[in-house]
């Protein structure tokens, strides 16, 4: 996995990989170029044989943020919709994270849209200025 040096990163946060099996507690990283994330913990009994993922930004495609209809959950999603390049063919993925870093659905939920702005702000214009997606997060 390439490494990144602290400048080049735009973002960095711990939420959960939710897939059809698992969920998993991962560190994300964001910058111009790249988005990994990497498991750092297993929660669920079952075994991901990938601990990471990066994938580059022009394979990405959108994002987005849910809520769950759940009332007594109070954790906020954001999906991130990629095209990655695999043995010469692309494969269209979905990826869940889960965001409970609040007790309050709201709150959780505008973090989450939070990094949806970010994915679509370096989708539409990798050189925007890296203090307009760090300023976002300053209230959190």
């Amino acid at each position: 996995i390439q490494k990144m040096m602290p400048d080049t990163i735009l973002l960095s946060a711990q939420f959960e990989l939710v897939t059809t099996t698992t969920c998993h507690l991962c560190n994300l990283t964001l910058s111009r170029e790249i988005f990994l994330y990497q498991r750092i913990s297993q929660k669920c009994s079952l075994f991901c044989s990938t601990p990471s993922c990066l994938l580059n930004l022009h394979d990405i495609y959108g994002a987005k943020a849910l809520r769950n209809d759940d009332t007594g959950d109070t954790a906020a999603y954001f999906q991130i919709f990629a095209c990655p390049t695999e043995k010469k063919r692309r494969k269209f993925i979905r990826i869940c994270f889960r965001v409970a870093e609040f007790d309050d659905v709201l709150l959780n939920l505008d973090l989450a849209r939070l990094w949806v702005r970010a994915f679509s702000w370096l989708l539409k214009d990798p050189a925007v200025d890296s203090t307009k997606i760090r300023g976002i997060f300053k209230a959190f």
